[in-house]
C-alpha cells in the first residue's frame, strides 16, 4: 500500500495533484513543522513548537529542544513513517540566524528510506 496525499504547495498555475510516498511524507512534514500547536481548530494538539522555539538563543541546547519537540510531534502525527533518531538532527546555522532540521525516515509500506531537510530562519 502506498501513501497518497494532496500537494498543498498549489500555485495559480498548478493544481492540487495527488502525490505519493516520499513526496507525500515530505509534504506532510513540511505542513506539520509550519503549524504552531493550537492553531488547528479541530486538532488543537496538531503541530510543533518550532514557531515558539525559533527565537530562543541559537545554541546547541535550543537545537536539542527543537529536535525533541519535532520528533515527538512526528511520532504522534505521522504514523506512516519510522524516524531514524541516530541520523535525524537539528543544528544551528552559521551566523546564529536559525536552525537546520534533518529528518531521516523509513516508509514501511513501500520499503523506502528518505531524508527531509529544511532550514528554519529567525
Amino acid at each position: 500500500m502506498f501513501a497518497l496525499d494532496v500537494n498543498s504547495l498549489v500555485s495559480i498555475n498548478s493544481k492540487g495533484d495527488l502525490i505519493s510516498d516520499v513526496d507525500a511524507i515530505n509534504n506532510s512534514l513540511y505542513n506539520l513543522l509550519n503549524c504552531p500547536i493550537g492553531t488547528r481548530l479541530m486538532r488543537p494538539d496538531y503541530g510543533t513548537r518550532l514557531s515558539q522555539l525559533i527565537y530562543e538563543p541559537c545554541d546547541a541546547q535550543t537545537a536539542q529542544t527543537i529536535e525533541m519537540s519535532i520528533l515527538q510531534s512526528i511520532e504522534q502525527w505521522e504514523p506512516r513513517i519510522q524516524i531514524n533518531p541516530r541520523s535525524s538532527r537539528v543544528t544551528t546555522l552559521p551566523g546564529g540566524n536559525g536552525f537546520k532540521i534533518v529528518i531521516d525516515y523509513y516508509i514501511p509500506s513501500s520499503r523506502t528510506s528518505s531524508t527531509f531537510s529544511v532550514n528554519a530562519y529567525r
